[in-house]
């Protein structure tokens, strides 16, 4: 049996994914042929006592991730401080005598693995057991060796974009974070947020 506190975050968690229709309603007490069901932890975030939810798709003879070609979803170039850097002097190079302090601003995607949806052949290997009844989970799980690719070339997407169809040059990301270049005093109003970014930032947040 789980101990009060970890049931409560099971409890917690079906009911948020519910919410937001990533977890099925409950299939019952088994599953049908061709269905996986892989371990689930609730483990402790480092250097807190907060938990936070563990899919293991490796665990297994027969585990998910056994089932996916490795070399398709590795090797994934990622923009880093490098990037930011050539931007910088990209900038300076176009625009030695800006009028105005230039500034870095950054944006990260909440929940961002979980925002792609995977194929249906998929979903029925990705159930879950809370309480005795089995769920599918939906979506993109980070316990998937292919999870980070599936985000990325996602993300990538979006990256492009923004820098051909809405003009954000100075644009770079590092998986669910994207960051950029913008003049101090030129902002946009991002009414979803109430305020006022950076207007690359609020560009993007609108895309």
């Amino acid at each position: 049996m789980l101990d009060s506190e970890k049931a409560q975050f099971f409890q917690h968690r079906l009911e948020v994914e519910q919410h937001h229709g990533r977890f099925s309603a409950s299939l019952g007490t088994s599953l049908l042929p061709g269905m996986y069901c892989m371990p689930m932890y609730a483990v402790p975030k480092p250097g807190s006592t907060e938990l936070h939810l563990v899919v293991n798709h490796s665990a297994g003879a027969f585990s998910l991730n056994s089932m996916i070609h490795h070399n398709s979803v590795t090797g994934f170039p990622l923009n880093n401080l490098v990037h930011l850097g050539e931007m910088l002097i990209q900038e300076h190079n176009a625009r030695p005598d800006l009028p105005d302090e230039l500034i870095v601003w950054k944006s990260d995607i909440t929940d961002a693995y979980q925002l792609c949806p995977m194929h249906p052949c998929w979903q029925i290997k990705q159930a879950v057991h809370i309480e005795g009844k089995y769920y599918i989970d939906r979506c993109n799980v980070i316990g998937s060796s292919a999870s980070g690719a599936i985000f990325i070339a996602v993300n990538s997407l979006i990256a492009w974009i923004a820098k051909n169809k809405r003009g954000i040059s100075r644009l770079a990301s590092y998986v669910n974070n994207s960051f950029g270049l913008a003049l101090r005093n030129d902002k946009e109003a991002y009414p979803p947020y109430g305020r006022s970014f950076p207007a690359p930032q609020a560009r993007l947040l609108r895309l």
